[in-house]
């Protein structure tokens, strides 16, 4: 299902596979959040298509890399009708873009050159968000993980390239594993870094997931400058579909306060996310966080 936002802060659902449903939600909103995965294997920009030709303002949650690559692509038909959107607008991917933005940035502020952002998650349980993300990650091991070596893309088998990270107080150290996530292309592409690469965990492992389980979820990221300087951002909070709805709120207001220029863009392009609004979103997706922090 899809959420559209109107003028009366009302919400209203419906199937995307009905196209008279989706041309009829569509008219007079001011916002589709399109929320309907899980999105590996999609093949069209249905919900994108027909905001882009109602003039509605779009953002989607996406967690794939092809259906991200695909919603870009219609950068020239959003800015021909005047209409903004970003794609990638969840927790990972989404926030934890901004936040590789603002560490590049701020590295660049200092005159240090980015040479390998890492984007490090974990998770324990589905952290509240029961099958749909159980759907999308054994959807997304069945792709190989793309990273980028200077500037080379690299893929490898998904879920090997084990390393335990410090996800620090409260959490400790965690095995992560390499999987294909759309931030890596992106921010690749958008922030110049020429090395980027995503890992994810959980616990208990994967296979052995409970649905019900509500728990704690961690995106931490970590830039490294020539020279060898370290700059690292981390963001936990104790339940996902808590944050994830927190992060999602803070982008459309984002969108809606006018921080978007007309086209389709990732959350790290200025363009999607103006750089003076970054630290209000990241405000806003951080209410209820355990442990926020921004260039550690």
């Amino acid at each position: 299902m899809v959420a559209t936002l109107g003028k009366n802060a009302k919400f209203s659902q419906f199937d995307i596979n009905d196209d008279k449903s989706l041309e009829s939600a569509l008219t007079g909103v001011d916002l589709v959040v399109h929320a309907a995965g899980p999105f590996q294997q999609t093949q069209n920009c249905k919900v994108l298509e027909s905001a882009i030709q109602a003039k509605t303002t779009y953002i989607d949650v996406c967690d794939d890399t092809n259906y991200a690559l695909r919603a870009k692509a219609y950068k020239n038909e959003a800015l021909a009708a005047k209409v903004s959107a970003i794609t990638t607008c969840g927790m990972y991917p989404g926030v934890s873009n901004v936040l590789a933005a603002e560490l590049v940035r701020i590295a660049k502020c200092k005159n240090n050159e980015p040479e390998q952002l890492r984007f490090y998650y974990y998770t324990a349980g589905t952290g509240g968000v029961g099958p749909s993300v159980l759907a999308s990650s054994i959807l997304v091991l069945g792709e190989e993980a793309i990273t980028y070596s200077k500037g080379n893309k690299i893929k490898y088998r998904s879920y090997s390239g084990m390393v335990n990270i410090d996800f620090g107080k409260g959490i400790g150290k965690k095995d992560v594993y390499l999987l294909n996530l759309p931030e890596v292309t992106s921010t690749h592409e958008s922030l110049g870094v020429p090395s980027v690469s995503a890992r994810f965990g959980t616990e208990p492992f994967l296979w052995n997931w409970a649905l019900d389980v509500i728990a704690c979820f961690i995106p931490s990221v970590d830039l490294e400058c020539v020279g060898g300087e370290h700059m690292v951002s981390v963001f936990s909070h104790k339940n996902y579909s808590i944050s994830i709805g927190t992060s999602i709120a803070a982008f459309a207001l984002a969108v809606l306060e006018g921080s978007t220029q007309h086209g389709v863009w990732f959350p790290e392009e200025p363009e999607g996310i103006a750089i003076e609004a970054r630290k209000l979103l990241l405000e806003r997706a951080a209410q209820g966080t355990i442990n926020f922090t921004i260039n550690k």
